[in-house]
């Protein structure tokens, strides 16, 4: 659902010009191996598990937007197609927050697009992502982190913040019998999930099934596709708050062979992808269509 009208008639730096190209399409460039790749920001499963078995200890920072960041009015600079290729704005509102008496907060952005729908979409996604989209971490990993790339979505446990209970598998764990190393407590009334991050960097969650305690050897209502291996990811909570999900932003690789990760908060709810209604265009009030011709009189 993305289009790009551009002529690039003047010389730029490659970088520079890949990045205002990248935007049309919601996505960053990165550069390695002497090329560029891109990551679109789209909805996508979660492809690594960090929690407090693989995150180091005192490593993990979290850290919100200011509110002069969360913007009410998006407009969007495009060349009109139907205007003779003129430039236009094309605005999109939180008119809810306007209603309530927030101060306006404007974003401008630009965009390589001669379509109007294209334009309207953009600002609408840029609107919900500055008013869902406000949280980002800052933690360090081992070795397994380099599992997933910028990009890419991860769930995220941990104790503080309370975002589920996490930590490593033991030896001797089944598929449905998982031996972990740290008590966990089941309440009354509750449902709870357990993730496992295997050794092949799948995920695959199931159901608790044991009963109010507390326990070190889970059990889960239907099997696992196989038994977890001694130093496995799991992470555990309520069905709700297993983990919280986030997109890696960067990585970057330390000498230790530990790796810095840089995340930020991800929500489907951005990805609003119902239609657009084309605003009618005012760009003037005179009519130009040709009335019936009438009390019309002839004389020879």
């Amino acid at each position: 659902r993305f289009r790009l009208d551009v002529a690039i008639d003047s010389a730029c730096k490659a970088p520079d010009i890949i990045s205002q190209l990248s935007a049309s399409f919601r996505a960053f460039p990165l550069y390695s191996n002497n090329g560029f790749s891109f990551r679109i920001d789209k909805p996508q499963d979660a492809v690594q598990v960090f929690g407090m078995g693989n995150i180091v200890k005192s490593n993990f920072s979290q850290s919100w937007k200011s509110k002069t960041e969360v913007y009410n009015l998006i407009e969007i600079q495009m060349n009109d197609k139907e205007t003779d290729y003129t430039s236009e704005t094309v605005s999109v509102m939180d008119e809810e927050s306007l209603t309530a008496g927030d101060p306006i907060k404007k974003k401008d952005i630009r965009l390589f697009t001669t379509e109007k729908s294209y334009a309207i979409r953009e600002a609408r996604y840029a609107l919900k992502v500055s008013k869902y989209i406000n949280q980002s971490l800052n933690l360090r990993c081992g070795i397994d982190a380099i599992a997933c790339k910028p990009g890419d979505r991860v769930e995220v446990s941990h104790d503080l913040p309370q975002w589920g209970f996490s930590g490593r598998v033991l030896s001797g764990s089944t598929t449905t019998t998982i031996k972990v190393d740290r008590e966990i407590t089941i309440e009354s009334g509750k449902t709870y999930k357990l993730m496992i991050r295997f050794d092949n960097d799948t995920i695959e969650e199931q159901t608790i099934t044991n009963t109010i305690g507390n326990y070190s050897e889970l059990t889960v209502e239907s099997a696992f596709s196989a038994a977890p291996q001694e130093y496995d990811v799991f992470v555990f909570g309520e069905s709700s708050i297993v983990t919280k999900p986030f997109r890696v932003l960067s990585i970057a690789r330390e000498h230790d062979g530990e790796c810095n990760l840089s995340l930020i908060e991800y929500n489907e709810d951005v990805y609003d992808d119902t239609a657009i209604e084309i605003p009618t265009n005012n760009y003037s009030a005179l009519n130009y269509e040709i009335p019936n011709v009438t009390d019309l009189k002839l004389t020879e």
